[in-house]
């Protein structure tokens, strides 16, 4: 780990500490922290998504832009086409339960969307926009720039997204054989996914860290969460997730910095063909 990686992590670790003795939420669960809608998008600092409005229209554009050209999704990574993976794709992925669904490509949002905004009153009891809506239905409305952040989608076996649902990330010991080959566990409401995508989950939490947190009054890691990622990032990235990031970042028109100073320094940034 380089020296500007080291201190990211030890400043970050500052962040969090500070946010938690602020504004962290977490002391009283019960309560709903009020926040003005997607007031932050008028907000010349604010370096998340302005661009897509949308989760639906998210996918759509991913779609037409053909995943910006990457083969493998995100857990398995199991090659796909038109949105579905092959029964018999060399990763070797099987059916823990629903067969239709373990072989149909979705869009996994690495932070989970309950977990980014589920602290709200737009969530817990809904408000006055969303005429007696709440939960989702209500967070996908007055939050849709962030339900759509491009940096948190990766395409995913469907049925590995729904088993991921909205767990932490972790460490697990215990057999890896529910879903075929697939190096994936699910265990008591944690889960770890393979070696190779390690790095990018930490990049992704970082970067709703630094975009988001503050405007929406919540801290998104873990003192636990801080090392963990910490640890992961240390891992190499993959040229498939650079040209990802590359995709992301010339469409939504944005960055995650650290993300791409790491495919970077790994050599794995796509060079441009102009």
């Amino acid at each position: 780990m380089d020296n500007i990686q080291k201190s990211f992590w030890a400043c970050l670790f500052a962040l969090f500490w500070l946010a938690a003795c602020s504004s962290n939420p977490a002391s009283d669960e019960r309560a709903a922290v009020k926040v003005q809608g997607e007031f932050y998008l008028g907000d010349a600092k604010f370096w998340g998504n302005k661009k897509i409005n949308h989760f639906d229209a998210a996918k759509k554009l991913l779609k037409k832009l053909n995943y910006f050209g990457i083969k493998e999704e995100l857990y398995c990574g199991c090659e796909f086409s038109e949105g579905k993976i092959s029964k018999d794709a060399k990763c070797a992925i099987a059916p823990r339960k629903n067969a239709k669904r373990a072989y149909r490509i979705e869009f996994e949002h690495i932070v989970p969307f309950e977990n980014q905004v589920g602290h709200t009153d737009a969530w817990r009891n809904g408000v006055l926009e969303c005429n007696d809506k709440r939960g989702r239905k209500c967070a996908s409305m007055i939050f849709s720039h962030l339900e759509a952040d491009l940096w948190n989608l990766w395409p995913a076996a469907g049925e590995l997204n729904a088993d991921r649902s909205n767990f932490s990330y972790s460490m697990i010991k215990g057999e890896r054989n529910k879903y075929g080959k697939c190096d994936f566990i699910v265990e008591d409401r944690k889960v770890e996914p393979r070696d190779s995508v390690k790095a990018l989950i930490a990049y992704t939490y970082l970067y709703f860290q630094k975009t988001y947190a503050r405007y929406l009054k919540t801290n998104y890691l873990s003192d636990k969460n801080v090392k963990l990622f910490s640890a992961w990032s240390k891992l190499p990235l993959t040229r498939e997730q650079c040209l990802w990031a590359k995709g992301v970042k010339e469409t939504q028109e944005n960055s995650n910095d650290d993300l791409i100073h790491a495919c970077q320094q790994q050599g794995l940034w796509p060079q441009s063909t102009n």
